[in-house]
């Protein structure tokens, strides 16, 4: 409740910031915690993590250690999440509650598409030909 993460293209290019909560510091500064570019940051649940996207697909984790003000260790690859990804604006991914799982949107090819969606026009009317009142 103290701090925010937020992505900023201020330097030309998506990086993830850290910086005090309004309120918390008469001049808050903010922190770079992504050292390549990053975007879509969350906090962890026990607020003692940033978890946020790489440019290149891999989903990365900043540990800080705000015992003595505010101390960010160096990014950590959680894993390669870009098939998870889909472009645009907002955040399609999650953590769970324990801070151990993630939910996200996974992206599906165009070429297989494993899971057709069928649209029945007119279903009431197909289902009384089929089974006619007694």
């Amino acid at each position: 409740g103290r701090w925010i993460a937020y992505q900023s293209d201020l330097s030309g290019h998506f990086e993830v910031y850290v910086r005090p909560y309004e309120g918390q510091d008469a001049n808050p500064t903010q922190v770079t915690i992504s050292t390549a570019g990053g975007m879509k940051p969350v906090w962890s649940p026990k607020g003692h993590e940033v978890i946020y996207l790489a440019p290149d697909g891999k989903l990365m984790s900043v540990v800080i250690d705000t015992r003595q003000g505010f101390k960010p260790a160096a990014p950590v690859m959680l894993f390669d999440a870009s098939p998870y990804f889909l472009a645009g604006v907002g955040r399609n991914y999650d953590v769970s509650p324990d801070g151990q799982r993630f939910i996200m949107i996974k992206n599906v090819s165009d070429e297989a598409n494993p899971y057709p969606l069928t649209v029945i026009l007119n279903w009431a009317e197909s289902l009384r030909q089929r089974a006619p009142a007694k």
